[in-house]
């Protein structure tokens, strides 16, 4: 008897300590004490929790395990407004060093979060447990979704007892920030967070956006004002200074409905011993690639290409890899004096009347040798992109692009181009990006090409700026930059030079110089 006693008080004991561990009042306190040591100004220390996630850990296993059925509206209001800010963060640490969630595949969608004992994503968690059940357009305001331009995480706990007094806080400090908010009386424009365009339906409509803006905001709004919205930064809410700012990177495929334009300017230029005693010739090609992609899908993207071209190729006369930016449409023989001392000379036998003699330049087999200039619309490329495996996380892509010549006289060539891109987060200010291409002349004859394997590695000195090194193993090699002049625009320029290798460009000594301008 006295056995079995022992037994029950010993059993009591224990299963009281675990459910000591898994009442709400517990997980308050601890999910409290978790936010003020790891959150500071709406930033999260993820570098901190990547090295230990002890305490993060054992409130995520709370919440596989408790759950709020019977509990009153405000205490599964707190709960679950708490339980999606902590899974957030929880997954950002899986896989950190990364510079967005964007570089997680599925990052919102994918049901791989234990809530209660039920698998679900963060999606349905927000949709389905939060703003189906409670209709309450402020929380908005309070979830973090791990992103710049998220209404910023507090540094404590949302309790029952005080949720709607944290809720009207929070919703009133968001409204009245710039940077969510700002209205200019004299131009009578209101420019918002995008988080309003996208959820507009849960303020009534796009029309009813400022009315509830004006709820909150301390100052008069012209219910006739003009609505613009604010670029979404994506960049992590890191409390390091992250200097990946909306950086573009062609392997993060582009949200439903996103927009990305590209003007990429690129002049290869290469000299290349024709035969000649000190003579070489200079080819330069052009091509102005006017690039257009848009989301159709989480996963999938599609755009199209318009080449524009402007090629000089056997210029003997001119030095100036820039004579192409002359755009002209040309074909000229190349001729040259003949010295008086050397008439005799094989390749001076064509008198012409006057005082000196020229002739025009031929090679070994007697043919005349031409400099042609043709510029014009040389291709339009349908395109694609998407992740082609979805295991895999987002910055794994693939683009494939069919270019159809559309002026022969300039580029007669159809071209099958295909690209794998890949990117890795190396610290919150480098990166490295990788790309293996195939180019693939089809027609009007077969021409296969091995792959070409490109990396840059980039260096992000500031929010807006980034250096970088690239190579085309084993032959390119190049320096670049880039700027963002605004939040939706990006300045790129790379300048490389080629070692010449007789294999692969017939030792021809070639460098390019590239320009671009993109919006995304």
């Amino acid at each position: 008897m006295r056995l079995i006693l022992i037994t029950l008080v010993a059993f009591f004991i224990f299963n009281s300590d675990i459910v000591g561990q898994n009442t709400f009042p517990d997980f308050f306190r601890d999910a409290d004490l978790f936010f003020k040591d790891h959150v500071k100004d709406g930033l999260v220390d993820y570098k901190k929790l990547s090295k230990n996630s002890e305490a993060l850990d054992a409130l995520i296993a709370t919440l596989g395990k408790l759950k709020d059925d019977g509990q009153s509206d405000d205490i599964k209001k707190a709960y679950r407004i708490n339980a999606y800010n902590l899974l957030v963060i929880k997954k950002v640490v899986q896989h950190y060093p990364i510079s967005s969630v964007q570089k997680i595949n599925l990052f919102f969608d994918k049901k791989d979060v234990n809530f209660g004992g039920q698998k679900l994503s963060l999606n349905a968690l927000e949709k389905s447990l939060l703003f189906d059940e409670f209709k309450d357009n402020r929380l908005h305001f309070v979830l973090v979704c791990a992103a710049a331009s998220c209404p910023p995480l507090i540094s404590e706990a949302y309790f029952p007892e005080r949720i709607e007094q944290q809720l009207a806080e929070r919703t009133n400090a968001v409204l009245n920030d710039p940077n969510f908010v700002k209205y200019d009386a004299v131009s009578n424009r209101l420019e918002i967070s995008e988080i309003f365009k996208w959820y507009a339906k849960d303020f009534g409509d796009k029309k009813a956006v400022p009315q509830f803006i004006q709820q909150y905001y301390q100052g008069t709004i012209s219910p006739t004002a003009t609505i613009s919205y604010a670029p979404y930064s994506w960049a992590l809410n890191d409390n390091i200074k992250t200097a990946i700012y909306r950086q573009y990177t062609a392997s993060t495929l582009l949200p439903k409905k996103g927009i990305e334009l590209k003007v990429f300017n690129a002049l290869y230029t290469q000299r290349k011993f024709e035969g000649f005693e000190k003579l070489n010739s200079r080819s330069t090609y052009f091509s102005i690639f006017n690039q257009f992609l848009y989301g159709i899908h989480p996963k999938v993207n599609a755009g199209i290409d318009f080449v524009f071209k402007s090629n000089v190729v056997n210029d003997f006369a001119s030095s100036s890899p820039f004579k192409t930016l002359a755009f002209q449409n040309k074909t000229e023989f190349q001729s040259f004096d003949c010295p008086g001392e050397h008439h005799a000379n094989s390749l001076c036998k064509n008198d012409v009347t006057g005082s000196r003699l020229r002739d025009t330049l031929r090679n070994y087999e007697g043919q005349p040798v031409q400099t042609e200039s043709r510029i014009g619309l040389s291709h339009i490329g349908p395109k694609v992109r998407f992740n082609p495996f979805k295991k895999w996380q987002s910055n794994l892509s693939l683009q494939q692009t069919f270019y159809i010549p559309v002026n022969k006289s300039v580029d007669g060539q159809f071209i099958s181009f295909t690209q794998f891109f890949y990117d890795k987060t190396l610290s919150p200010r480098t990166q490295l990006f990788v790309e293996l291409s195939f180019w693939v002349p089809f027609a009007p004859e077969f021409k296969p090409l091995y792959p070409f394997a490109k990396a840059f590695f980039s260096y992000f000195p500031s929010e807006k700026s980034s250096i970088y090194v690239m190579t085309t193993v084993p032959f390119e090699y190049g320096i670049g930059t880039k700027y963002r002049i605004a939040p939706r625009i990006e300045l790129e320029f790379l300048a490389t030079w080629y070692v010449p290798l007789p294999a692969i460009n017939n030792g021809a000594r070639a460098n390019t110089f590239n320009f671009g301008v993109i919006y995304n």
